[in-house]
């Protein structure tokens, strides 16, 4: 079982005006440094954003399978994101992909 470091993640701005901005864990390790790029610099925030809201995101993408009344995982959009991710996240939480059908993508 893969393991991904626990929620929730946060920005770091402080040095925003160097163009860096980190994600850090909830102990205050950076996890991720966001460097203005030379391109889209005005994008390089919400970046940072989505990877900070990673966390969240998986629960919410746990939580719609664990509800999901699909007898075969991947089968929906969500499963098929979840493949397309490498099926990871599925296994992280003991989902059942075993009957998992990529020809449905």
């Amino acid at each position: 079982m893969s393991e991904y470091t626990p929620g929730p993640w946060t920005l770091d701005m402080t040095d925003i005006a160097s163009g860096e901005v980190y994600v850090r864990n909830s102990a205050g390790r950076i996890l991720a440094q966001v460097v203005q790029p030379l391109f889209e610099p005005e994008n390089f925030t919400d970046t940072a954003r989505l990877i900070a809201a990673a966390p969240e995101m998986a629960d919410a993408l746990i939580e719609c399978c664990e509800t999901c009344e699909s007898s075969v995982c991947g089968g929906c959009s969500i499963g098929r994101a979840l493949h397309t991710a490498g099926i990871k996240l599925a296994e992280w939480h003991g989902l059942d992909i075993d009957n998992f059908n990529e020809e449905e993508e």
